[in-house]
């Protein structure tokens, strides 16, 4: 009987979803599959999702559709109390199914603007492998440490390079950054690069950060 409910709910959601998607003004969306290539039971999402639970998808999730730069966890709240597997799919309207990963994923959440496709910003993380708490910015910060906010990882959207560096106002050791990874079809762009770890650039406190090299 359990398992008969639970097949309802699901159906329920797949038919909302498709409402969203006729209705859909995001930018970057991801949808999501119970089933390899695309079938079974779906769900389309716009937004973070610290909880894929709160939509009986948690470890449910076996292919995917997305628009964007989307990174899944296999941990509640983006792997913020363990670090293990993450997974991060993107492109312009890209399908995969989820090798090695399916059934695993238990949160989700894009990087980028929600309102601007290809927007020349940032996504710093304070975690590796894109976990734990995020911030997005789109200009000049000349002391992070306001938003108390540390850096182990980030990904870089857009056309624009970005320099990190250790200490407040652009000083002490500095990286440049930038897209390295880039998509494109009739209608729009999407350049991404993905720094896993800050640590790989000798990098171990990032300060401040602005646009430009």
């Amino acid at each position: 009987m359990f398992n008969n409910m639970k097949s309802l709910l699901l159906l329920l959601l797949a038919t909302f979803a498709t409402q969203v998607k006729e209705g859909r003004s995001c930018v970057y969306w991801a949808r999501v599959w119970t089933e390899p290539n695309y079938q079974g039971v779906y769900y389309e999402f716009n937004e973070d999702v610290p909880y894929l639970s709160s939509y009986n998808f948690d470890n449910t999730i076996s292919s995917i559709q997305v628009n964007g730069v989307w990174i899944l966890y296999n941990e509640p709240e983006y792997n913020t109390y363990q670090t293990s597997i993450v997974h991060w799919a993107w492109g312009l309207d890209k399908k995969e199914n989820l090798h090695g990963t399916d059934n695993q994923i238990s949160s989700l959440r894009y990087a980028g603007s929600q309102s601007k496709s290809n927007e020349a910003g940032y996504n710093l993380y304070a975690g590796e492998m894109f976990t734990k708490k995020d911030l997005y910015g789109t200009s000049d910060i000349p002391d992070l440490s306001q938003f108390h906010q540390e850096v182990k990882s980030v990904i870089i959207i857009g056309q624009s390079s970005w320099t990190f560096c250790e200490q407040a106002n652009y000083s002490g050791r500095c990286v440049c950054m930038a897209a390295k990874q880039h998509d494109s079809n009739s209608l729009t762009r999407l350049d991404v690069g993905f720094y896993q770890r800050m640590s790989d650039y000798y990098m171990y406190n990032v300060t401040s950060v602005r646009k430009g090299c």
